[in-house]
């Protein structure tokens, strides 16, 4: 869900548009979010990758 929602925000930035609302590529807000987001989800397919391998 989050990939898509960064994928529309790209796409529609990139054809021009502008945001009615906090999100933006300029506020930076978005540039402490996006690693975080990032570590999360590396954490969580690092866990469940843990998990597959001792269900093995």
């Amino acid at each position: 869900m989050i990939m898509y929602f960064v994928g529309l925000w790209i796409v529609l930035t990139l054809l021009g548009g502008e945001s009615q609302t906090i999100q933006s590529f300029n506020d930076p807000f978005f540039y402490i979010l996006g690693p975080l987001f990032t570590i999360d989800l590396l954490r969580i397919y690092r866990q469940s990758k843990r998990k597959r391998a001792e269900q093995q």
